[in-house]
């Protein structure tokens, strides 16, 4: 791949179009491999210069690696530990699941960035009818060994559909893309009318970014982009959705998750078998209040 397409300049912000931005963070990546974007990567506070939008209060990277290089990384991707805590990820979705239920109870349901398919296989099990994009090779092959679900080995841009949608989610997706505001409009043209988008993303305006600056767990190479409230309303608003409600995304993992997420963590516990059982039993509720779960109707025209 030619060196001008490893990187590509944002010279305006992806959700208003604004020249005036403000810097928020330099960047503090020197070098980085496929395996700083794996869904379990620990590099907290590692990150690309970000930008914040003096119009929209959107935050987001320039340079950011192209959209080729990015197709790249995720298809080639293999993350392992991503089913060590599958328990733990099914708790969180089924609160997910439980609140969409109270809206949209059946119907067609497509998760964007499905990795190994757990969601989509609480979904099936409630009746849903389900389809599945995800990039990464691995993940995908795995969703069909482990849950024998069928997941489109692509990314959402390529995606081709012949009928709409009830249900869209995106649950920790749209800060990993290039371009949030194309994704949007791609979602609300495969929405069917009154359809139902599902979003979990971190919150760039949250008290703990504030309190822990650029060592926020959530910078990781990864995510190139952040939304507050105000500008994921102006966004989901402004490509034809009505913003339903906003409200704080707990999680719930594995103390041996937790702890594992560090290398010395990790060391510790895999030396002592029935330490490391003893860990994986305990489950801890995280109120870190520095993500939001968001659930917008597509508007009627």
């Amino acid at each position: 791949m030619e060196k001008e397409e490893l990187f590509k300049r944002v010279k305006e912000c992806p959700v208003c179009g604004s020249t005036e931005r403000k810097l928020l963070y330099p960047s503090n990546i020197n070098n980085f491999d496929s395996e700083d974007f794996k869904i379990t990567d620990s590099h907290y506070g590692k990150h690309w210069q970000m930008y914040r939008c003096e119009n929209c209060s959107f935050v987001y990277s320039d340079p950011i690696p192209s959209k080729k290089l990015l197709e790249k990384i995720y298809s080639s991707i293999e993350d392992p530990d991503y089913d060590i805590e599958e328990e733990g990820r099914k708790n969180n979705f089924i609160r997910i699941l439980k609140r969409i239920k109270e809206i949209k109870n059946e119907g067609r349901l497509l998760d964007i960035g499905a990795a190994t398919g757990i969601f989509m296989k609480l979904a099936k099990d409630e009746g849903f009818e389900v389809t599945g994009i995800e990039p990464s090779t691995w993940a995908a092959k795995r969703a069909g060994e482990k849950y024998g679900l069928k997941i489109e080995n692509t990314t959402f841009e390529k995606f081709e559909s012949e009928g709409g949608f009830d249900i869209i989610t995106m649950l920790d997706l749209i800060e990993h893309v290039e371009n949030p505001v194309e994704i949007l409009q791609k979602a609300n043209s495969l929405l069917k009318k009154s359809g139902l988008l599902v979003i979990v993303t971190p919150e760039i305006d949250s008290l703990l970014r504030k309190l822990t600056g650029s060592k926020w767990w959530h910078f990781r190479p990864p995510h190139l982009n952040f939304f507050n409230k105000k500008s994921i309303r102006y966004a989901l608003n402004r490509e034809g959705f009505e913003v339903m409600r906003i409200k704080p995304y707990h999680w719930k993992f594995s103390l041996y998750y937790l702890i594992s997420r560090f290398t010395i963590g990790r060391k510790i516990c895999d030396k002592i078998d029935i330490f490391k059982k003893a860990l994986k039993f305990l489950k801890i509720k995280l109120f870190l209040f520095d993500s939001v779960e968001v659930y917008a109707r597509k508007k009627d025209n």
